[in-house]
């Protein structure tokens, strides 16, 4: 079993790092905020909620990053960074239409839907379920933390870069 899990999450990470100019797309908005005395908020919700608290008790700290509390405290100058396992999770989607409403740039790391549209500041991790079947057809091994840290890391690392850039 663990040997599948490692080989379909290997092939998950690497069907991410496909999406490198879309990462870097995404890392430019969140650098914005940064050289433009924003902040840029983070907010998780599902099974990703605690991922915030994980992000800012981490050793790679986008600068400004801060956790999301409410739309009081989010500008126009700021960014928001979006986590959630799935793009049909009630709660980000009444946030997003919070941020749309107000002209906050967001960006939103899931898993899309089959036959859901991509949108030019998405992440998609392509995590629809399990990773590992069963023997009764369902899937186990859903590791949307995992695969989530993965893609706040390659932003990180790209947020570093262009930044190194501006000095």
């Amino acid at each position: 079993m663990l040997q599948i899990f490692h080989t379909q999450l290997v092939g998950l990470l690497q069907n991410i790092k496909k999406q490198e100019e879309k990462i870097e797309e995404c890392a430019r908005l969140l650098a914005q905020a940064i050289v433009g005395e924003g902040r840029i908020y983070i907010h998780g919700t599902g099974s990703l909620g605690s991922l915030p608290a994980n992000i800012m008790n981490s050793t790679d700290l986008i600068p400004t990053l801060d956790t999301y509390s409410s739309m009081e405290d989010v500008s126009t100058h700021d960014r928001v960074l979006l986590f959630s396992s799935q793009s049909d999770e009630e709660e980000v989607k009444h946030l997003i239409a919070s941020l749309d409403e107000k002209n906050i740039p967001y960006v939103w790391v899931c898993a899309l839907k089959n036959g859901e549209q991509e949108m030019d500041l998405l992440i998609n991790t392509g995590l629809l379920s399990g990773l590992v079947p069963d023997e009764d057809g369902t899937r186990t091994g859903f590791p949307d933390s995992l695969v989530s840290m993965y893609v706040y890391h390659a932003l990180f690392l790209t947020v570093k870069d262009i930044l190194a850039d501006y000095e």
